[in-house]
């Protein structure tokens, strides 16, 4: 029988303190045929040296690269994914922890729909664990800490808005990565840009288990560092000042079927507050573009009455 072969790739910059957990866990897999690209964005501590053993010891698992100048996150996955030619892709932070099974489960579940669907564009993604930079454990479901409900089923809507795919847990085959590259212009987000191409063009499967350790620390560079959400949170509508409304603009809309064009104009219309703001609140809740839940959405009413004026609620 065939096994083939998992690109792990990972974007590095100052991770010394916590990379070797992670390239612990990788290497622990219980699905074993990987090789692991790793694109180093100018780092000014030991992330290199680090790397550089991990090579010496199983040189035909690492493909080591060093940027000449420092790109930021987004660029860099964008480059290691153009640099793979495997057919399943993995994407890594550098400072989490995977559980042992994370690649066995996501892959037999990527090879169950394309059995059916060869040329299907498809992304796995897991639930989490979240833990803090000594280990310890946060919380046990990220997805529940969160509020994420994820159908099953397509639901543009709650990827554009909730979202809740993390990188992190990802697992794409070459069909995405072939509809995704080049990325668009201004994508904030690698996780949010690939989710969301995605849903539109392939097949999301989401499995409920957390498969990932987390890990929240106060040097996370990426999105969603809880650490520092909680402490300086937003308190006006949902998404807006997300930079989603830069990236779904610079989306590719010509082969987009009409009903998700409209569901992302609407959206876009939305962020960019084209009208007032009470206007939306039914719209988005019937797109599934909020999270789901009575008492958030309860709570979502009265502020979107507080952030439209007395007399436009009275003329509607």
């Amino acid at each position: 029988m065939h096994t083939p072969t998992i690109a792990v790739i990972m974007a590095t910059y100052n991770g010394q303190k916590y990379i070797s957990k992670q390239l612990d866990s990788i290497l622990a897999q219980t699905y074993s045929n990987i090789v692991i690209y790793i694109r180093d964005d100018c780092s000014s501590d030991n992330t290199m040296d680090i790397i550089s053993k991990y090579k010496q010891k199983y040189s035909h698992k690492f493909i080591i690269n060093k940027n000449k100048q420092n790109l930021g996150f987004v660029k860099n996955f964008e480059l290691l994914l153009s640099e793979v030619d495997y057919d399943y892709i993995a994407i890594s932070d550098q400072d989490d922890i995977w559980k042992p099974n994370k690649l066995e489960k996501e892959l037999k579940a990527m090879m169950e729909i394309e059995k059916d669907n060869p040329n299907l564009a498809i992304m796995v993604h897991s639930d989490l664990e979240i833990i803090d930079s000594d280990e310890n454990q946060i919380c046990k479901s990220f997805f529940k800490k969160k509020g994420y409900s994820l159908s099953h089923s397509k639901d543009l809507g709650q990827i554009l808005g909730p979202c809740g795919v993390m990188g992190n847990t990802i697992l794409m085959n070459k069909n995405l990565k072939n509809i995704a590259l080049p990325f668009s212009a201004n994508i904030e987000f690698h996780d949010y840009y690939l989710a969301v191409i995605n849903e539109i063009y392939g097949k999301r499967i989401t499995l409920n288990e957390p498969l990932v350790q987390y890990r929240i620390h106060l040097d996370n560079t990426s999105n969603n560092n809880i650490l520092k959400l909680e402490k300086n949170k937003y308190r006006g509508l949902p998404f807006l000042n997300t930079g989603k409304a830069m990236c779904l603009k610079s989306l590719n809309k010509d082969n987009i079927n009409i009903e998700d064009l409209n569901i992302i104009n609407f959206f876009l219309d939305y962020l960019e507050c084209k009208d007032y703001a009470f206007s939306y609140y039914f719209s988005l809740l019937s797109n599934n573009l909020v999270k789901k839940g009575f008492w958030y959405r309860f709570k979502l009413f009265f502020k979107f009455i507080i952030n439209t004026p007395l007399s436009k609620i009275m003329l509607r």
